[in-house]
């Protein structure tokens, strides 16, 4: 009876002991908790952290005191960057950091790994969800993002990319193979996508994401949107939070509403394959043969997501692509818009007739390469095979009418004979089937100093008046100290590039693009992030002491071939920050000259000789 009595106590301290200490574990934020819900955010910082210190910004934008840490474990995986801009983070490791009320705090690092492999994203939600057990689960991907080619960067794996094929293997290597993630969110550009719905079906109950270039740098932020998701939180409320957010504090707090189309959806992907039937459906029922100059006029006309003209990512929005050719095709085209709007749950967009925020692959504008990339991607993936043979015709159909160079009339002795300029006005007349087969036009204005032409102005501000195309050419022309700079008028934006620089350097690739108002100011400064990868990043010129903007200057003469780009002799002006002057004047009656680039139905570019503006 001692003996018993004696073990009784110790059980009962023992207890108390266990009892005392899962107490103080999940009141105080130490060790791993099994929460309600378990946030996995797979951050790879690549340029955008380097460049600019995009990922610090989301990163301070979780606040813990905000956050509902009784119910949620925010886990954060960091890699990719050369240069991470605060404390937390080491430039040479990979690591996993769990969200306390004292911050994030680091709980496992690694040798650095590329963030561009599925192995890596595989590691990183196998450990949260083994170390954190939780009934809802959600992961978001941070970093730049291609619609159909994937997303996540890596500043140490440059041109690698986290393809769909590589999103599908590194998710079959978890428990979400068999048990749904209740969200995807892609913090990334381009990424809400049929193709990135098709390929997560699987392994998510929604899809969160933008439809067009999303934008980021140490002034914006969107992340904040987790200070207010709850454990009840629904993933169609978590996307309205997300969008939101980055409304308030990107589109609104970096003066971008002009910009770019915002367009982030909640996708339900429970009825994706409801959609891709539909979809069959439709485009088995145009003839690419009878209306494929049609087909090419609508496929021009529809706002292109990543680049209004060349991208390599070649996108468009799916219902109004449904929308414009549902004379063309046989079947009905609302019972497809039907099946789109049940899978489209919630869209925020800034400009419903361009976007309803689910994007679809239609190669078109981008180079061969991309498309034959873009063809074999759909293929191997079967993304939609009815889909992929109509695209396939289609850009068989478009490479047999360049290669048969049938619009002969386009040529530039014919256009020259056409052309005359009175007032700073371009007159052209056009015959029917140039007018019909012209898809688009710019013109450029040159100064001539000397045997040199400086490239001082690029536009699309174009009119057609019946078959009388009209360019007034009288428009604003920019004076950076009272010298020309190479300036673009195109889609309504006035635009010069160059550099920011904290003192004068070489020149190098990093480019930024000057975005300038009529009342003589710059309204915002993008860093161009190349061609491996979408978006720009948002900086503030007023934190860099010397500008650079563009003003080349061509050597060709007024006989030149289609190679004249090749005579560019680059050059900028250089000011500084504290002595710049911004002026937007008019041509005075010194030599300048005029060209036109007109790019046909078959994708062709055609270009005039230089006339002088009388």
């Amino acid at each position: 009876m001692e003996m018993k009595g004696k073990n009784a106590v110790t059980t009962v301290i023992v207890l108390l002991i266990l009892v005392a200490y899962f107490a103080v574990s999940t009141f105080t934020g130490n060790g791993n908790q099994d929460r309600a819900r378990t946030i996995m955010i797979y951050m790879s910082g690549s340029d955008l952290e380097s460049k600019a210190g995009a990922a610090t910004s989301d990163i301070n934008a979780i606040i813990p005191n905000e956050v509902d840490l009784d119910d949620l474990n925010i886990i954060l995986y960091t890699g990719g960057s050369s240069k991470w801009h605060n404390d937390l983070v080491g430039n040479t490791e990979n690591a996993i950091y769990e969200l306390t009320s004292d911050g994030f705090k680091k709980k496992k690092s690694y040798s650095q790994l590329n963030m561009s492999v599925s192995e890596t994203l595989s590691s990183f939600i196998n450990y949260a969800h083994d170390n954190y057990k939780s009934e809802k689960y959600d992961l978001i991907i941070w970093d730049h993002g291609g619609a159909w080619q994937g997303a996540v960067s890596d500043d140490f794996n440059k041109g690698d990319y986290l393809e769909l094929s590589e999103f599908k293997e590194a998710l079959d290597n978890t428990p979400f193979k068999d048990t749904k993630l209740e969200s995807i969110l892609f913090k990334t550009c381009l990424n809400s996508s049929y193709e990135v719905s098709v390929a997560l079906s699987k392994y998510a109950k929604y899809l969160i994401g933008s439809e067009e270039v999303t934008f980021a740098g140490n002034i914006v932020y969107a992340m904040d949107f987790l200070n207010y998701v709850e454990e009840e939180t629904d993933p169609v409320s978590m996307g309205k939070m997300y969008a939101e957010s980055y409304y308030q504090n990107t589109v609104v707090r970096g003066n971008l509403a002009n910009r770019k189309v915002m367009a982030f959806s909640v996708i339900d992907l429970s009825k994706i394959d409801k959609l891709s039937e539909e979809l069959s459906n439709f485009f088995n029922g145009i003839d690419i043969n009878e209306n494929y100059e049609d087909i090419s006029r609508v496929r021009e006309n529809l706002y292109q997501f990543g680049g209004t003209k060349v991208s390599s990512y070649d996108v468009v929005d799916a219902y109004y692509l449904i929308d414009e050719l549902s004379s063309y095709s046989s079947y009905d085209s609302e019972k497809v818009k039907e099946a789109f709007n049940e899978v489209v749950v919630n869209c925020y967009s800034t400009d419903e007739t361009t976007s309803k925020c689910l994007s679809i692959f239609f190669p078109f504008n981008g180079k061969e390469k991309s498309k034959e990339y873009g063809l074999k991607v759909y293929k191997d993936l079967a993304f939609n095979d009815d889909y992929y043979n109509f695209i396939n015709g289609f850009t068989f159909k478009q490479s047999q009418a360049e290669a048969r160079a049938s619009m002969i009339s386009l040529n530039e002795g014919h256009f020259t004979n056409n052309i005359a300029i009175k007032d700073k006005v371009l007159s052209l007349i056009l015959t029917d089937d140039e007018k019909k087969d012209i898809l688009d036009i710019k013109y450029h204005i040159f100064k001539k100093d000397d045997n040199n032409y400086k490239l001082i102005k690029t536009g699309d501000n174009t009119t057609i008046d019946g078959n009388n195309l009209l360019i007034d050419l009288s428009g604003k022309y920019l004076k950076i100290n009272d010298e020309y700079v190479n300036l673009n008028y195109l889609d309504e934006e006035y635009t010069v590039s160059g550099y920011v620089e904290e003192e004068k350097v070489d020149l190098h690739d990093d480019m930024v693009t000057y975005v300038l108002s009529l009342n003589n100011e710059i309204t915002n400064t993008f860093m161009d992030l190349g061609e491996d990868v979408v978006g720009s990043i948002l900086l503030d010129y007023k934190d860099y002491n010397y500008l650079y903007f563009n003003n080349s200057t061509y050597s060709f003469n007024k006989s030149f071939d289609k190679d004249w780009q090749s005579s560019l002799k680059r050059d900028y002006k250089v000011v500084n920050k504290n002595n710049l002057n911004i002026n937007f004047v008019d041509l005075d009656n010194e030599d300048y000259y005029c060209m036109l680039e007109i790019r046909d139905l078959n994708n062709t570019v055609h270009y005039t000789r230089l006339e002088r503006i009388k």
